[in-house]
């Protein structure tokens, strides 16, 4: 509902400089011109609070949310067997905790400025175009289309290409991290100009794939634009020849070209938050799928959930082994808090603290 409101009155705002040209200039009628500054007033107080409201509220949403997320992983993490352990790195899950953690964080922090709010705005745009004049608002809803499969069309590309551009960067640390590690065989063997070579030929083809990298962002970012511009001329053309057959008034004619730019600058937000979302997701996944347990440990269905410990443990005939060793035969023992215990043996025997 906040972002409605702001919405609301962003659309306002290119809506009564139309009022202004038809009903105050025109009529130069006094009294319009107060009601309609005073209406600017009231939207502005209403879109500050409703903002201040949803920046708050999303504010407590996210963090609480984030933090069950983090609570939750390192609860999965206590509860993965050992085999889990075994064939995981260390490193693996401190990457989950930080940089994947870090993506999804990221993705929900851009949500409702560059997610949710331009999407509610390109709705109230367009709806205020078609309802200004239904012919230019079917010219401007073609702006959905464009925006978005123009930037999807290249961002297909330009992901690639970041790709192999990564790819180099791996290898070029990899020789250089040669270098590093045997720096006593390279003096020895004087075998540096090996080394510089297949250095200077990784940096070259880092150059290409950072050159054509570059291309296609700048092209992805021209092409949209350009056919972005090329649908307001319409519009604009389009609205001026209605206005010129008095089949459209002079106010339109100003908020019409207004609110088609603010349309292409919402669809725009919402089109490069896309990609930010898509990288959440599959930090998402990625996390769901390290956190995944190959061999859980699983309760019997007629376990009985052990109450918490309030004064001692106690060990009552409590027998164990490993096959036909036994480790532990018929303990009886009995132990209050700040008690420690050690149970020893040979090497061969379960040790226990």
């Amino acid at each position: 509902m906040a972002m409605l409101v702001e919405a609301a009155f962003h659309a306002q705002l290119p809506f009564t400089a139309g009022l202004l040209v038809d009903r105050v200039l025109a009529n130069k009628d006094r009294d319009a011109l107060g009601m309609i500054l005073l209406s600017l007033l009231v939207g502005f107080v209403a879109a500050l609070l409703a903002g201040l409201f949803r920046d708050s509220l999303y504010a407590r949403l996210q963090s609480k949310a984030l933090a069950n997320i983090r609570q939750s992983m390192f609860e999965r993490l206590q509860q993965l067997s050992l085999a889990f352990h075994d064939t995981t790195e260390n490193q693996e899950v401190l990457e989950c905790f930080a940089e994947d953690l870090g993506i999804v964080e990221s993705a929900f922090s851009m949500a409702a400025t560059w997610g949710a709010l331009p999407a509610i705005e390109t709705l109230v745009y367009t709806g205020t175009i078609l309802w200004l004049d239904w012919r230019v608002g079917l010219v401007s809803i073609l702006l959905w289309p464009w925006t978005i499969l123009a930037q999807n069309t290249f961002a297909r590309h330009v992901a690639s290409a970041s790709e192999k551009c990564k790819d180099e960067e791996v290898r070029m640390l990899g020789i250089v991290e040669e270098s590093l590690t045997a720096r006593l065989v390279i003096r020895a063997f004087s075998l540096e100009h090996l080394g510089i070579n297949l250095f200077r030929r990784r940096n070259e083809l880092l150059q290409k794939g950072t050159r054509r990298t570059s291309f296609l962002m700048s092209a992805m970012d021209r092409f949209t634009l350009t056919g972005i511009l090329f649908l307001q001329i319409m519009i604009l053309a389009l609205s001026a020849l209605l206005a010129f057959d008095d089949q459209m008034t002079i106010g339109r004619l100003v908020s019409i070209p207004i609110l088609t730019y603010l349309l292409a600058q919402s669809l725009l937000l919402v089109a490069e938050y896309v990609p930010a979302l898509g990288e959440g997701r599959a930090a998402w996944r990625r996390i769901r799928l390290l956190l995944r347990d190959p061999s859980p440990v699983l309760d019997k269905a007629d376990s009985k959930q052990l109450t918490t410990m309030q004064n001692e443990v106690l060990f009552n005939n409590v027998s164990f082994s490993y096959g036909d060793t036994a480790a532990l035969d018929n303990v009886q023992r009995a132990g209050s808090g700040g008690v420690t215990w050690r149970l020893s043996g040979p090497a061969d025997r379960a040790r226990a603290r």
